[in-house]
């Protein structure tokens, strides 16, 4: 067996390279310096089997290391990986006995030894891929020097290869039938060099031959000259004659070596073509015993899947059942996530409203401690002249009382109040909104918004004076005017009697209930010129003052006293659903056309009496039905432009509702032409709408609005006197004076019913009782 410790490492590195250069890669492969950075042999890796490496393993070379020879050893490491892996998994071979290359000798300092072991072993990836016909055929067109250490190299490795794994018996013999195959090869190549060199010998003797010939004929040459010269040839006793038939004998001879070498040399190119022929039958067996063994090779591989793929299904059914387990008690624990995720989203819900109501309360107790610093003389009044009576509405965390005041803005004795205040578990977004009534409060001053007297906010809790509203919330006012009874029955029905002594008591006609909603109307035609958005308008925070004066206000610290379908709580606290637009329900916008969606629901309460909007439906349905265009139906004893005016205030689109200002002309122009009354007994709204408080009215005595009680009975000229301040211009022998309202100022003389004058003198409950008496 041939070894190549008996070669110089070099030379084999040099044979090798002469090698590298016919695979005609595209880097350059001319010194050892150009194969160090493993460029060179990537590229024939590649040629050699592009399936195993391919692209994506080319890739991971660097091409551009220059002189770093530790981008050199990591190129180098792959490539030796690839080689191991591709003898492995490709060719089914393990490289035992066999000294691999130390890469770091390589990068860093060109070993050409080490490089000769590299090189080595693409050698033998060479000649046992697919190609490797055409690479030994290659090595057989290389010169006879390079290809004797090209085939000891060859030799080495294949005696160093052992199988990976044993395999069936069939496979050793087969093997070993390889392994003799190449054997053979091997020894016919050996008797191929050495009869090619034994013709080479008998070449130069030939050649050797006929150059001593050429000089034996012309020495016989000179010979015959210098015989012809002298004595003849032919004489054999002569000297000539004497040499001549020596050279002729040794011509003999030479011709007969000469013939017997060309029979030899014959006899060795007939033993050549044989040896060749015998190569020839010996490579297409080792053809044929190869594709055997890679059948066999395939067909182990195959089994060996099929046994894997077997093991691999025991173990997945076995998983199955473990998995169908598992699925039973799966139920269970997403039910369990469930419940934990509601869990855990309501405590983030908690989480981030107690860190909003903290921001709030900070900025809360900022803004209270600054009023306290800050006192203001214009609003400030002093605790000790404010004595606090019973409770007039109160809720989770504030409350509304009664009170009496001493002094108030400098007017003598005492006046009627009533006071908001904060319970001792307010939090602290109640104390923020009470600072900001108080300082909306302190901005408005119009008839029909709720007035503020002052504030206490020194030396103790805030309390916010406001004016005192007799008969409590428009809602109420509304809901108990349905225990007066049937009044008036309609033009030229009976009256109630006592109704002219007690006018605020008397009962409610269309014409109040318009009056009713064109002052609200004035009061939010107010706050929209002040830039101010109410964001609660409803007949719950609609005072009703002496005089049946409608009073804009917000008790907001009362607002949990009402029915639960009244708001839905969010973090915020808690919204009016029903009486808010569609772009405050879905879009969280408040604008005043959103006061103006709320108002027209304020027209629906007080057309049924305080009746409930939205009557069977909880709010949480509310939602959908509003944006697929769900509106309230038209109540009973409700005009048609009253019902219109509704759902003009319910448009979709916030820019096609009516302004206020539009509003309070509309209901000016009902106010006045309206002289029909409402029948209470004919006509009692239905239950879904009533609902009752239990809240109870103060009962008072019937005044005009300088407090001044109302006679009973009333004599037609005390009536026209009233009414026009004399008789009408038009009637014969009477002449127009100015007209006067009830609180003595002059308004001028109205002309025609519907004259704004004529609508604003008829507000006053001494007009209206008169315009009854009048009617009837």
């Amino acid at each position: 067996m041939f070894s190549v410790e008996s070669l110089e490492r070099a030379e084999l590195c040099e044979s090798l390279l002469t090698w590298i250069q016919t695979f005609n890669v595209d880097a350059p492969c001319q010194t050892v310096e150009d194969l160090t950075n493993g460029v060179v042999m990537a590229q024939v890796l590649q040629k050699i089997d592009p399936a195993y490496f391919d692209e994506n393993w080319l890739n991971r070379i660097k091409t551009e290391v220059g002189d770093n020879w530790r981008l050199k050893i990591s190129n180098l490491k792959k490539i030796l990986k690839g080689i191991l892996d591709y003898n492995h998994e490709i060719l089914g071979q393990q490289i035992n006995d066999f000294t691999l290359p130390d890469v770091n000798l390589i990068g860093e300092h060109s070993d050409a030894a080490e490089l000769g072991r590299m090189l080595q072993l693409i050698l033998g990836c060479a000649v046992n891929c697919e190609q490797k016909q055409e690479y030994i055929q290659a090595i057989m067109m290389m010169e006879e020097s390079v290809q004797h250490v090209v085939m000891t190299a060859i030799q080495e490795l294949m005696s160093k290869e052992s199988p990976v794994s044993a395999g069936n018996d069939a496979y050793v013999d087969l093997d070993r039938q390889l392994k003799k195959t190449t054997e053979e090869l091997n020894e016919a190549l050996s008797a191929k060099e050495e009869i090619a060199q034994r013709c080479h010998e008998l070449d130069m003797q030939v050649a050797a031959l006929q150059e001593e010939k050429s000089s034996l004929l012309a020495e016989n040459q000179v010979l015959m000259e210098r015989l012809n010269q002298s004595d003849s040839i032919e004489d054999p006793n002569s000297p000539a004659g004497r040499r001549h038939l020596q050279l002729q004998t040794q011509l003999e001879q030479l011709q007969e070596e000469t013939f017997r070498l060309e029979a030899a040399k014959d006899d060795y190119r007939i033993r050549c073509e044989e040896l060749e022929k015998e190569i020839s039958e010996l490579r297409q067996q080792n053809d044929e015993l190869t594709t055997l063994a890679d059948e066999a090779q395939s067909l182990k591989d195959e089994i060996d899947v099929l046994r894997h793929s077997s093991d691999k299904v025991s173990k997945l059914e076995g998983q199955v059942e473990s998995y169908k387990k598992k699925l039973e008690d799966l139920g269970d624990l997403r039910r369990q996530v469930k419940l934990l995720e509601e869990k855990n989203t309501m405590y983030m819900q908690n989480t981030v409203s107690l860190e909003e109501e903290l921001r709030k309360a900070n900025a809360a107790r900022s803004q209270l401690e600054t009023y306290k610093r800050q006192e203001d003389p214009k609003w400030e009044f002093p605790r000790k002249n404010l004595v606090l009576g019973k409770t007039l509405g109160e809720g989770e965390f504030g409350k509304v009382v009664k009170a009496t005041a001493f002094h108030l803005k400098g007017r003598a004795g005492y006046t009627t109040v009533a006071v908001k205040m904060l319970k001792e578990n307010a939090s602290p977004s109640e104390l923020r909104d009470l600072l900001s009534e108080f300082n909306v409060l302190k901005q408005v001053n119009h008839p029909h918004v709720i007035k503020l007297y002052g504030a206490c906010s020194q030396d103790g809790p805030l309390l916010l004076i406001v004016e005192y509203a007799k008969y409590g919330s428009l809602r109420g006012f509304l809901r108990e005017s349905r225990k007066v009874g049937p009044g008036y029955l309609g033009s030229g029905g009976s009256r109630n009697s006592s109704s002219l002594d007690h006018p605020d008591e008397r009962a409610l006609t269309m014409g109040d209930l318009i009056s009713f909603a064109w002052q609200i109307s004035q009061g939010m035609q107010y706050l929209a010129e002040m830039k101010l958005v109410h964001r609660d308008l409803a007949a719950r925070n609609i005072l009703v003052a002496e005089g049946r004066k409608m009073k804009i206000s917000d008790f907001g610290l009362s607002r949990d006293v009402y029915e639960e379908d009244s708001y839905v709580k969010r973090s915020q606290g808690r919204i009016p659903v029903k009486w808010m637009a569609i772009e405050s329900l879905f879009d969280h916008i408040y604008t005043t056309q959103s006061d103006v969606w709320s108002f027209g629901v304020l027209l629906w309460e007080i057309v049924t009496l305080g009746g409930n909007p939205y009557p069977g439906i909880p709010p949480e349905r509310l939602f959908n039905l509003l944006k697929t265009g769900h509106r309230m139906e038209r109540p009973d004893n409700c005009s048609e432009e009253m019902y219109r005016l509704m759902l003009q205030c319910w448009k979709q689109e916030p820019d096609k509702r009516p302004v206020f200002a539009d509003i309070s002309k509309d209901l000016e122009k009902m106010m006045v032409k309206r002289r029909d009354y409402l029948d209470l007994a004919a006509s009692t709204p239905s239950d879904s709408l009533i609902y009752d408080d239990g809240l109870s009215e103060e009962e008072t005595p019937l005044v005009d609005c300088n407090n001044a009680p109302l006679p009973r009975a009333l004599p037609s000229t005390w009536i026209e006197n009233k009414l026009y301040g004399m008789s009408d211009p038009n009637w014969p022998g009477e002449s127009p004076v100015p007209l006067t309202r009830a609180d003595g100022t002059n308004t001028g003389f109205p002309r025609y019913p519907n004259d704004s004058v004529y609508a604003n003198w008829m507000l006053s409950p001494s007009a209206a009782k008169l315009m009854d008496t009048f009617d009837s």
